[in-house]
């Protein structure tokens, strides 16, 4: 009984620890995408200031 309650325990360990890497991952895509984007259009709007 005892052994699969460890077992249990770890399991979700694993599923919570893969859940947060998974969402941190997700976090660091969509900043990073953001960024990318917003920098592109800080890049157009002073080449149509230059222009």
């Amino acid at each position: 009984m005892l052994q699969v309650e460890l077992f249990k325990n770890q399991i979700m360990y694993l599923i919570l620890k893969t859940g947060l890497l998974v969402v941190l991952f997700i976090v660091i895509v969509n900043t990073y995408i953001f960024f990318k984007i917003k920098t592109t259009d800080v890049i157009h709007v002073l080449r149509e200031v230059d222009s």
